[in-house]
This record gives structure tokens, sequence and C-alpha cells, in this order.
């Protein structure tokens, strides 16, 4: 858990979102980012989807709807990508130091 506790904080950081506040049901742009962010990371460092969402207090049915969100905004949506790539270079670049 405390893997996943440290990349939902890479990715509030990045968005400028509190933790709670992504853990919470706020519909802020920078807390959804902060959530498909938190999820993109999570999957793919091996957290099974479920578990991912689990962590941000989701029903587990979101995982599909967060998959499917994360691909379609890398796709179209330029500042997804952004923020997407710098929480991925900050988690790895903090990976590294730990």
């Amino acid at each position: 858990m405390q893997e996943l506790e440290f990349i939902l904080d890479v990715a509030c950081s990045i968005t400028r979102c509190s933790t709670r506040q992504a853990k919470g049901r706020d519909r802020q742009q920078k807390c959804v980012f902060a959530r498909l962010i938190f999820f993109a990371i999570a999957t793919e460092n091996g957290t099974r989807d479920y578990v991912a969402v689990w962590h941000l207090r989701r029903n587990r049915s979101t995982a599909y709807h967060y998959k499917k969100r994360v691909e379609d905004l890398s796709q179209f949506d330029k500042e997804f990508n952004v923020l997407l790539s710098k929480a991925r270079e900050k988690y790895a670049r903090l990976c590294k130091s730990v």
C-alpha cells in the first residue's frame, strides 16, 4: 500500500490536487486527471486494476472506465499527455533515488 500512496502523491503533486480530493468525490478536472494518472502509473507497475481503484475508494467496475479513459485521453488530450509524462518521469526519478 505504501507504493500506491507514493504513486498517488506523485500524481497529485503534478496536477496540484490534494490526495484527499483525489480520493473523494471531487469532479474538478485536476482531480480527475490525478486519479487517471495514478491509475495509469499503478497499473503500468504491476498493480492489479481493481486494487488501484480500491485504493481510490472506488468500485472495481470503475477500473474499466479508467482504462478506457486513459487510452482515449492519451490519444487526444495534449494537456493530459504532458501531465502523464511528467508524472512518469517524476515517479521514475524518485524510485531511483529511494
